[in-house]
């Protein structure tokens, strides 16, 4: 490929690059020259000023730096002033879009929970039930359940403590009568712990003949 195919496809790739983004990405270098940056007075220069300006007033969007600049020192300043990843030209597109997304799950996995009380939550120790938005975390960690272990998880939140028996969890979270079988709860309940006792210290415990409860070890 001669160098003007190769500067043709390389502009093309970019001009491509601002639809291409998944929402919420900046891009430090493409960025420059714009008439303004929403929130960072004097948002001109080069990429590096643009990213700390960024940093300095707040603004945590994640950032990619898309430049020719291939130099590890480059590569070291562009990470240090809060870049979140930094890749060089020429470069494939599909990738550009596979590192953003990959960023914003981690942003994602990483951003704080908000108050529960702010989000009609429920707390117990460090799981946080999220009625709202109908997420779950541990750890701050973002835990995917069901519809149903996600309601199963909430009326044992909710009656954190006390031991519910299976017959009381069915009538609650299934409102469905299965006629004196109770396998399902039994069932649920192992799923339940794989998922939000694989952090320590585990809290849903059974207790012998009677039902289940969520408290600490301690408790």
């Amino acid at each position: 490929m001669s160098h003007d195919e190769r500067a043709a496809e390389t502009a093309e790739g970019e001009a491509q690059c601002g639809a291409a983004y998944p929402t919420g990405v900046v891009d430090c270098a493409q960025a420059v020259g714009s008439p303004a940056v929403p929130g960072v007075p004097g948002a001109h220069g080069s990429g590096i000023d643009l990213c700390r300006r960024l940093r300095e007033n707040g603004v945590l969007a994640p950032v990619i730096f898309l430049t020719a600049r291939r130099t590890v020192a480059d590569k070291v300043e562009g990470l240090s002033v809060g870049g979140d990843d930094y890749l060089t030209k020429p470069f494939s597109l599909d990738e550009l879009v596979a590192r953003a997304r990959a960023i914003l799950r981690r942003s994602q996995l990483a951003a704080p929970a908000p108050p529960p009380e702010a989000t009609g939550g429920l707390r117990y120790a460090d799981l946080v039930i999220d009625q709202e938005a109908y997420v779950v975390r541990r750890q701050n960690v973002v835990i995917d359940l069901s519809p149903t272990e996600f309601n199963l998880l909430r009326y044992l939140v909710q009656n954190a403590g006390r031991v519910m028996s299976k017959q009381q969890i069915v009538d609650q979270v299934w409102e469905y009568d299965f006629g004196g079988n109770h396998g399902v709860v039994s069932t649920y309940i192992s799923y339940l712990r794989r998922k939000i006792d694989q952090f320590d210290p585990p809290l849903i415990q059974t207790i012998p003949r009677v039902g289940y409860t969520l408290r600490l070890p301690a408790e």
